[in-house]
């Protein structure tokens, strides 16, 4: 469930709406990793969830920085 053409997008239009829809994407994907795989102890799953918490602060920061700007519709 990688959406190449969206992070190429980012990469050249790093609009923070862009960024925040895709890292909520990545967050659920990475958090339903254990659920697909059966267990937690797999390494995949581990560095998922990691990056999982990774993808959450990031979040937490654009939001402090841009929440108002998220928010509205224009």
């Amino acid at each position: 469930m990688n959406c190449a053409p969206c992070q190429v997008v980012v990469l050249f239009m790093p609009a923070p709406a862009f960024v925040v829809a895709l890292l909520a994407v990545q967050v659920i994907y990475k958090v339903t990793t254990p659920i697909t795989v059966g267990r937690i102890s797999n390494p995949v799953v581990i560095s998922n969830l990691f990056i999982a918490a990774l993808h959450v602060v990031t979040l937490v920061s654009i939001f402090m920085v841009f929440g108002d700007q998220l928010l509205t519709l224009r």
